[in-house]
């Protein structure tokens, strides 16, 4: 696994890879309040197919940074498939 901060363009979001691929306004507010507080949080986690990022964890964080004006994230990366990432995103 490595950690490679990313623009968040780059990142695909998929609602056939994320469980929770609705947002839940209450968490976002949360999220984006927190990071304006300077709050840090954990990398999202993404599977690399080599040429795709597929989001399977952190959606909410990457909503909360895009709609703070924020462009990148820090990503956990590992090498893997779309499927991979579907499997990943039910544990």
């Amino acid at each position: 696994m490595s950690t490679l901060k990313l623009k968040i363009d780059r990142i695909i979001r998929s609602s056939k890879v994320l469980i929770r691929s609705e947002i839940d306004t209450d968490h976002l507010e949360k999220f984006k309040e927190d990071l304006r507080r300077g709050d840090v949080f954990p990398p999202v986690q993404a599977v690399y197919d080599g040429k795709d990022y597929w989001l399977y964890d952190g959606n909410h964080r990457v909503e909360a940074e895009l709609e703070n004006g924020n462009t990148t994230i820090l990503v956990d990366i590992i090498e893997g498939t779309f499927r991979d990432a579907a499997l990943l995103s039910l544990g």
